[in-house]
């Protein structure tokens, strides 16, 4: 890459100067900068400038270019002339926005993917709880069953034993010689 030449990269710095949002410049408006620099540049020779004080619009889409960004298309400018360069400049200022935008929808889906997945994972942990909880009742309700056959059992066994011991004391009372 070339070494800008003296009055060039002074040229460069002004501009950068001019534009930059945290300059201290006295004269940092940036259509009067814009105005002394490409009177500087046409003072000093330079060929092709086609470039006129900007609209309020445009120098807010200047602004919102990065360093790097500003001095290419100000350099574009100088060479195509104002129209191609700020359709350039516009271009490249809404896919600015638009990856902004993309980046904030981005965030937004990973945050509500996160959020989801989190509501997932607890209501799976209360899925398995409640599992956890049938599993016990079922088990419950099996022993419940198996207490109760048995209790059906007993009353069987009782229950015969009442009858036999009913026998005998109809027997008894009646004097049968089978009790005797």
């Amino acid at each position: 890459m070339d070494t800008p030449a003296p009055d060039e990269d002074r040229h460069r710095k002004r501009l950068l100067e001019c534009f930059s949002s945290d300059s201290d410049h006295e004269d940092s408006m940036p259509a009067r900068c814009w105005y002394e620099s490409v009177n500087d540049r046409v003072a000093k020779g330079f060929q092709g400038l086609n470039i006129y004080i900007l609209s309020i619009d445009q120098l807010a889409l200047i602004n919102r270019l990065s360093e790097d960004k500003l001095f290419l298309v100000l350099e574009d400018c100088c060479h195509q002339g104002q129209a191609v360069c700020f359709a350039q400049a516009a271009n490249m200022s809404a896919l600015q926005s638009k990856l902004v935008a993309q980046n904030h929808t981005k965030s937004a889906l990973q945050n509500g993917i996160v959020a989801r997945e989190a509501e997932i994972s607890a209501r799976d942990a209360t899925i398995a709880t409640h599992y956890d909880k049938i599993v016990a009742q079922k088990d419950m309700i099996s022993e419940q069953r198996d207490m109760i056959s048995s209790l059906d059992d007993t009353i069987a066994s009782l229950r015969e034993k009442i009858g036999v011991l009913q026998v005998k004391e109809n027997a008894r009372k009646s004097g049968s010689s089978w009790f005797k």
